[in-house]
Order: C-alpha cells, then sequence, then structure tokens
C-alpha cells in the first residue's frame, strides 16, 4: 500500500498567479496535495472557473487546468506517512469533499500574503493554508498555525524533495480532462457567484 502524500507547488499561467509570485518574490504562486504519484486527483484551495477568478474553494484540481496555458515548472515533495496517518489524511480531506459548499477561499490571508501575515477564518484557507492545515494534521509542519509562503514551506520540506522541473515531465502526458473550468460564466454569473463568496466570508469572519 502506497502510504505517500506528495506536496505539490507549481507556477500558473495566469494575472493573479504572476502578481502573486512578484509580490511574494517566489517562483511558485500554488500549492495542493495529493495522494497519487501521478498527480490524478490534487486538492487544494482555488478559482472553480477559469474566467471568475474570485468564485473559489475547495477543489479536486485536475492537470488540464495547468496544461491548458502552458508547460508549468512545479516542485514536487514525497512524503512518507504510516498506514494511521495516511488512513487520517484522507479522512481529512473527504471531509473538505462533503462539505465542499461550507469553505471559501480565505481572499484576507491572499492579500495581506506579502506582509508575512495570515488572518484566521473558521472554514476558509488559502491554498497553502489549506496543505500546511493538512500536514499539520498528522505533524508533518512545526506548527501549523505559523505563517507559511511558498519559501518557507519549500525550505521546512526540503528533506522530501521527489521531483522537480515542468509538469509534462513528471507525468509525460497531457489528455487529461479539464473538467468545466474553461466553462466561461457570464458577467451576471461572476458578480453574483463573487458576491456570495464575499457574504460567506463575511458570515464566517463574524461566526
Amino acid at each position: 500500500m502506497d502510504t505517500n502524500v506528495y506536496v505539490v507547488l507549481l507556477s500558473s499561467h495566469t494575472y493573479i498567479g504572476r502578481l502573486i509570485r512578484t509580490a511574494l518574490k517566489s517562483k511558485y504562486n500554488h500549492a495542493a496535495i495529493s495522494l497519487d504519484h501521478d498527480l490524478k486527483n490534487m486538492y487544494s484551495f482555488a478559482r472553480y472557473n477559469h474566467n471568475s477568478p474570485l468564485v473559489a474553494g475547495f477543489v479536486d484540481e485536475k492537470l488540464a487546468r495547468y496544461f491548458h496555458f502552458g508547460d508549468p515548472p512545479i516542485k514536487i515533495f514525497k512524503i512518507k506517512l504510516t498506514k494511521r496517518e495516511y488512513k487520517k489524511v484522507k479522512r481529512e480531506i473527504r471531509q473538505f469533499e462533503l462539505n465542499q459548499k461550507s469553505y471559501v477561499y480565505n481572499f484576507i490571508s491572499a492579500m495581506i500574503a506579502p506582509f508575512k501575515r495570515r488572518f484566521f477564518i473558521k472554514n476558509s484557507f488559502t491554498c497553502i493554508e489549506f496543505v500546511v492545515y493538512i500536514l499539520g494534521r498528522v505533524n508533518k509542519v512545526k506548527n501549523e498555525a505559523d505563517y507559511y509562503n511558498f519559501r518557507k514551506l519549500d525550505k521546512e520540506l526540503k528533506n522530501h524533495v521527489h521531483y522537480e522541473g515542468t509538469l509534462y515531465d513528471y507525468v509525460k502526458r497531457k489528455d487529461f480532462d479539464i473538467g468545466n473550468y474553461l466553462e466561461k460564466k457570464s458577467k451576471t454569473e461572476i458578480f453574483t457567484g463573487t458576491f456570495k463568496e464575499i457574504q460567506k466570508l463575511i458570515i464566517a469572519i463574524l461566526s
């Protein structure tokens, strides 16, 4: 039984991705976690559709969303877990899947990240907060409550480096299902969706 988890750092080809890399002075702007060596399923917090960046939350990401815009650089960390730890990680991720609508992207943490700060909100995460949270469930990071950016997580996991290069050179194929990521949302849908996400965030802050 493969009891490894794979932490993935990557550089996405979006305007916001470039903005994050510039602001954080980082090679990478996105983090995800996978239970599969081939990264068939990657779990994270991100946008649901390409043209509505502020409508975001917990996602089961498909690799095609990154291949569609090029071949991004990635870095993968392979972390060996005990069977008990592995089952715990699977349970945690399953809870996110079952309660997906209860979670919201932590835009406040994302905005203050350049100042090396994070803002705790119930059921709200950025991509890196989510990855650190999952690793924290099995004590694979020093302090889950601490502030983490991509460079800091990279440094903390340096003994677990599994691969560094381009995504295609790792998976050796591009014929992945992209799901509904490229489904174009209308301006009304974008506005309504963004409003609902902000509303969920405010409720989470006040709860």
